[in-house]
């Protein structure tokens, strides 16, 4: 599971069942997230990633990357 605590706003948290759910629903024409919204913490499977761009688009393209 892929926990996402974000901040627009207000600080939030998304849930995906994988990580290439979250990358699938970011190559929609529309996706959820704007790329610039802020990455507080991400989590995969209960352990925490450590991306050095905190944001949507660099957590997209950490994953993307990671296939």
């Amino acid at each position: 599971m892929l926990v996402i605590n974000y901040v627009h706003g207000k600080e939030l948290q998304a849930t995906y069942k994988t990580a290439a759910a979250f990358v699938a629903m970011m190559e929609l024409e529309v996706p959820e997230f704007e790329d610039y919204y802020e990455i507080t913490k991400v989590t995969e499977d209960g352990k925490e990633i450590d991306i050095s761009d905190k944001t949507m688009g660099g957590l997209f393209n950490y994953l993307l990357a990671r296939k």
